[in-house]
């Protein structure tokens, strides 16, 4: 194998995340989140009980991509987004921690579309009082004016 050839072998996933960062802007702020989610202890006796039964499988790749940071995040043709803690099972949720604090789970797939402006809005309000996230929070709100600018619009989905 050439030099060339060996060095690009080395940085392939490097590059490869790089690649899908630029394609998907949300990808690395979830990331960084998604390497902030933890278990409180209650949580951990639930998933040992859950270890003996069924669907062990499940529990152990949550187990893993918490503990051991290999999370991933997805997005399908269809724009589906996909991540490691997706098979999070119900009695579980709400033993998540974001930063050693409780999270909330909002599913909202069948949501209205014009509860994402809101939605989008509490979020960055949520994270507009961290050091160093002002880039993340100009982004959002340029993404929030469009998306108000597209939903205001009479036939969006024409749009």
């Amino acid at each position: 194998m050439t030099p060339k050839l060996a060095s690009k072998l080395k940085l392939a996933e490097e590059r490869r995340e790089n690649r899908l960062n630029r394609k998907y802007p949300f990808r690395k702020q979830l990331l960084d989140d998604l390497a902030a989610v933890s278990l409180s202890p209650s949580g951990r006796s639930i998933i040992v009980r859950g270890l003996s039964g069924k669907g062990f499988d499940n529990l152990r790749a949550l187990l893993t991509a918490i503990d051991c940071g290999s999370h991933f995040v997805r997005v399908s043709e269809r724009g589906q987004i996909t991540t490691s803690l997706g098979s999070c099972p119900r009695e579980l949720q709400p033993h998540l921690l974001l930063h050693d604090a409780p999270t909330v789970s909002c599913d909202i797939s069948n949501a209205h579309w014009n509860f994402l402006p809101l939605i989008l809005a509490n979020r960055l309000d949520h994270v507009s009082g961290k050091c160093g996230s002002q880039s993340y929070i100009n982004d959002g709100w340029r993404e929030h004016n469009q998306l108000v600018a597209l939903l205001s619009d009479g036939d969006f989905y024409r749009t």
